[in-house]
């Protein structure tokens, strides 16, 4: 497994070729298994605030989606939630993890997991869920404009960097706590390789051809122990949400944390880290 640098938050990424597809992936540390999974449209690298706080005593693993950060971008894939599900759950078959996995999600990586826990998967001994996609719900503001024709391709391979920064940050974090240009740059350079664009505006028209409306009547069967986390000042995914979500799942903690946007992971990471401390001690 690679190891973890502490002077700079990259760590080296390896592949596993799946349905013919390079799923890029990040494997640090030695111990109990936490599987992170990421949201849109970001990356690993959404978790290195986390997981650095978990390498000594945990393998951390964290991949990049389908369409996403350094993983294959097929012009016409399928990226929907289902087979983005499917894609992990072969990835964890192929990787041979036998024994029990956290699994970790944020907004889209969210609802990848309640589609892993919903399908009974052996070894998932726990979830943390960050902001879950979960119920259909009216889509944001830029999913909607990304299922314009044509149009959002042009724009979102021609669109300023500074630009793209205010959009995301603007929409995805809380007023109190922003993200400077050097921290997303990262996820805006993404945009601009080959065939990102063309996953985005995929996702999106996707979005509602997944399992949510189905798999929503099925959160009351999960019984591992989760943990809801949920930015109070969330703008993509409704707060009302995160308490329909904990009466769904009779064993899930809620956390709802002031003064945070859509990705607590990188507003207030020192929280989420001992809310997921918490839960590896209960069920690891």
């Amino acid at each position: 497994m690679a190891k973890f640098d502490d002077k700079s938050k990259m760590k080296t990424k390896k592949f596993l070729d799946i349905d013919g597809y390079q799923i890029a992936y990040e494997d640090v540390g030695i111990g109990k298994v936490i599987l992170f999974i990421h949201g849109f449209p970001t990356s690993t690298k959404t978790w290195h605030d986390i997981t650095k706080d978990f390498y000594s005593t945990h393998r951390c693993i964290s991949l990049d989606l389908l369409g996403y950060g350094d993983s294959s971008k097929p012009e016409n894939g399928d990226y929907t939630l289902p087979y983005q599900a499917e894609i992990v759950s072969k990835f964890i078959k192929m990787l041979n993890i036998n024994e029990p996995i956290l699994l970790v999600g944020h907004s889209m990586g969210g609802g990848i997991c309640l589609t892993l826990a919903s399908q009974k998967m052996a070894n998932v001994s726990g979830i943390l869920l960050v902001d879950p996609a979960c119920y259909p719900q009216k889509l944001p503001w830029f999913f909607v404009c990304l299922k314009i024709p044509v149009l959002p391709l042009f724009i979102l391979r021609k669109i300023p960097s500074k630009v793209a920064y205010y959009i995301v940050r603007d929409t995805a974090y809380a007023k109190a706590r922003m993200r400077s240009y050097e921290h997303m740059k990262s996820y805006i350079d993404n945009v601009q390789k080959k065939g990102a664009a063309e996953a985005f505006v995929h996702t999106a028209n996707h979005i509602n051809k997944g399992n949510i409306e189905e798999l929503q009547y099925k959160y009351k069967h999960i019984s591992v122990p989760v943990a809801i986390v949920w930015g109070k000042n969330d703008r993509i995914i409704p707060l009302n949400f995160a308490h329909r979500l904990k009466e769904d799942i009779s064993n899930s903690k809620l956390h709802i944390i002031d003064k945070c946007g859509h990705c607590p992971q990188e507003e207030y990471p020192e929280l989420v880290s001992k809310i997921l401390s918490d839960l590896t001690e209960k069920i690891l």
